[in-house]
């Protein structure tokens, strides 16, 4: 099933990822990347801004990042919201490669994590190990109560 963003093309994948195709430009693409056994679903949504080169490769990446990450609260997450930005694109060097990350966990409030660092790699590789902690002490607090 395939399903259409404003500027990109969001695929759906059962068990294998697949190639995907995204019209020129930049903007926003990604793709459903997890059944899980309640027939739930963790989508992944990537938007970058128009600095960001590879954006195939990119998507790879963050989908190996957040699988590895939190593929495992696959259940309880419905959707990761990723937003990659070069802040400046102007100049180089530095770390001005910046990674935010959005999850929502069903029932609960959108948890957000962000890292900049040198290179688009780094940047979403911290992000999502920021990410795997606040999901992880969200959930263990919920299931202290």
């Amino acid at each position: 099933m395939v399903q259409a963003l404003t500027r990109g093309i969001l695929l759906r994948v059962w068990r294998e990822p697949i190639d995907i195709y995204q019209p020129g430009g930049s903007g926003s693409f990604g793709w459903m990347n997890r059944r899980c056994e309640r027939e739930k679903f963790m989508q992944i949504q990537v938007n970058t801004d128009n600095h960001i080169k590879g954006r195939e490769d990119v998507v790879r990446l963050v989908h190996s990042c957040l699988e590895g990450a939190v593929g495992r609260f696959a259940d309880r997450i419905t959707r990761v919201e990723v937003h990659l930005s070069d802040t400046n694109s102007h100049k180089s060097g530095g770390d001005d490669k910046r990674c935010v990350l959005e999850a929502r966990l069903a029932g609960l409030q959108p948890l957000a994590v962000s890292h900049q660092a040198t290179t688009i790699e780094l940047a979403v590789t911290e992000a999502a190990d920021k990410l795997e902690r606040s999901v992880e002490s969200t959930l263990g607090r919920l299931h202290d109560r």
